[in-house]
């Protein structure tokens, strides 16, 4: 174990008992981003990150639950694209809390999410191309 600590592969992962919450607090203070990357974050933090992860200990995630998550998702019917959005962001929290030796691994790997439909080009003839200026 000593030398496993010496190496750096052994963390003090007591961090881990620190909240979601309070990690993503001390998490957004930290970011430097766009004032409208802010807000499209904030809201899809308050609408899908934080009420299921806030309450929850840092080190007591697992890749199960974050794939769990998602499937909840799906099943309430949120969005492809929102749920890519939440899961990012929960794992950019994660990635955050690996560097900062809060958890040893994230727990946002090998996670499946849903495909993203890409709408097919809509094709006017000329007639409909000219009912509509533009």
């Amino acid at each position: 174990m000593e030398t496993q600590f010496a190496r750096g592969t052994l963390r003090d992962l007591r961090g881990g008992e620190i909240s979601f919450g309070d990690w993503h607090d001390r998490w957004w203070q930290a970011r430097v981003v766009e004032p409208q990357t802010l807000r499209g974050d904030a809201s899809t933090i308050k609408n899908h990150v934080l009420p299921h992860w806030a309450a929850r200990e840092m080190g007591a995630i697992t890749r199960m639950d974050v794939q769990t998550w998602i499937r909840e998702m799906v099943e309430k019917e949120v969005g492809a694209s929102a749920i890519k959005r939440a899961y990012n962001l929960t794992s950019s929290i994660m990635r955050a809390a690996v560097d900062d030796d809060v958890v040893a691994v994230s727990p946002c790997r090998n996670i499946d999410l849903p495909a993203i439909a890409i709408k097919p080009p809509q094709w006017f003839t000329l007639d409909q191309a000219q009912e509509h200026p533009g």
